[in-house]
């Protein structure tokens, strides 16, 4: 087959998803496909590309967000000159773009994954347009890929989970940290003995940061010396400034490390005592099983996939999404109690490696494009 990834996005550090992309080019290029992945813009790191030429596949360059017309046209033509067997969908626009020109096209298998969950209030409230873009583009697709159960729950809600939807997981890898624990606490100029919070996210609402932010003013009274270390941006740096604000209003500036986007997460990682996802909206948290792979509890919401992922007593905490109170609680506890987070550290290492294995799901994805290409009969 020539398999087509439309991610519908820009990479900028190389994460979990681009680790994913870098797999799965390896497993069908190993299986005799032919794999392109097609990105906004050229990723920021390099090594992206490198890496997923040298698995054998190639990276595409089409900007779709303020070219609609401009990447629809082009993307037909692209479709039928390289002959693709099956696209796979994931972030809009170009999800819905890439969708409608692969049915002009002909494409044999197209295929659309949902990997961002919804707040209840937004399902009970769906906005008419977004939901007939999200009935466009599951009545486009052939096959649809929820990342997690949760969301495909949301979307049966919505009416669009037909018998063409289901869950597949995706996976990360587990890999070494390249710097030791008192190297990164000396890059950040961090004492070997100040308690240290990690949250990678990027800045966006339902990110819920700004939960975390007065989790932490409730923290350090406790905690004086605490830090948080948040890794991430946005593509508006409005949307940094105005946490950054935010932070500086309620007290906690100084508390707060910002390492703007960074590639060398699992090493971050190392110098943290906990790990904390404070998301309103989430579809399973790739960022989270990062940190369960390092070996950190977690303390994270009850919203869409994470409680798929953190069982909550076991690997970590659940608390309620927007309430700082029983945020800061949970952390406040795990803090305490070195030998009980260190527990959990190792238990969501554990659960980490044996149910979300990047190897094994991609594995399994590609199982699936087979399977999609002899039930139709592709050739």
């Amino acid at each position: 087959m020539k398999i087509a990834n439309v991610t519908g996005m820009s990479s900028t550090k190389y994460g979990a998803y681009e680790r994913f992309m870098v797999t799965l080019a390896e497993q069908c290029s190993k299986r005799g496909h032919k794999f392109y992945c097609c990105f906004e813009e050229s990723p920021w790191n390099t090594q992206i590309t490198d890496d997923i030429t040298a698995a054998g596949g190639e990276i595409v360059i089409m900007p779709a967000r303020g070219k609609n017309l401009r990447f629809l046209i082009k993307m037909i033509f692209w479709l039928r000159r390289h002959r693709i067997t099956l696209i796979h969908t994931h972030f809009n626009p170009a999800s819905l773009l890439a969708l409608i020109a692969a049915r002009i096209a002909r494409v044999p298998l197209p295929i659309l994954s949902f990997r961002t969950g919804a707040t209840k209030q937004l399902i009970e409230n769906y906005p008419l347009k977004s939901r007939l873009v999200a009935w466009l583009r599951c009545r486009l697709a052939k096959r649809i890929f929820t990342v997690s159960e949760a969301v495909h729950e949301q979307y049966r809600q919505l009416g669009l989970a037909g018998n063409k939807m289901m869950t597949r997981y995706v996976g990360i890898t587990s890999i070494p940290a390249t710097k030791t624990r008192s190297q990164m606490r000396n890059e950040f100029n961090l004492d070997p003995n100040v308690p240290v919070i990690a949250c990678v996210a990027f800045h966006n609402p339902m990110k819920g940061i700004d939960v975390l932010l007065r989790a932490v003013a409730i923290l350090k009274q406790q905690f004086p010396r605490l830090r948080l270390l948040e890794v991430g941006g946005s593509r508006d740096p409005k949307e940094t400034e105005k946490l950054r604000h935010f932070a500086e209003d309620i007290g906690v500036s100084e508390n707060v490390i910002w390492t703007g986007h960074r590639s060398d997460v699992r090493n971050i990682l190392e110098c943290a005592d906990l790990y904390c996802q404070p998301s309103r909206v989430e579809g399973l948290g790739f960022a989270i099983l990062e940190a369960m792979s390092a070996g950190l509890a977690v303390v994270g919401t009850k919203v869409g996939g994470i409680p798929e992922v953190v069982l909550d007593g076991q690997s970590g905490v659940l608390v309620e999404p927007d309430s700082p109170e029983d945020m800061a609680a949970a952390l406040a506890e795990l803090l305490r109690d070195e030998s009980g987070r260190k527990k959990m550290g190792q238990l969501g290492r554990q659960r980490a490696r044996e149910n979300f294995d990047l190897q094994r799901q991609t594995e399994l994805l590609v199982d699936m494009y087979e399977e999609m290409m002899k039930k139709h009969n592709v050739s």
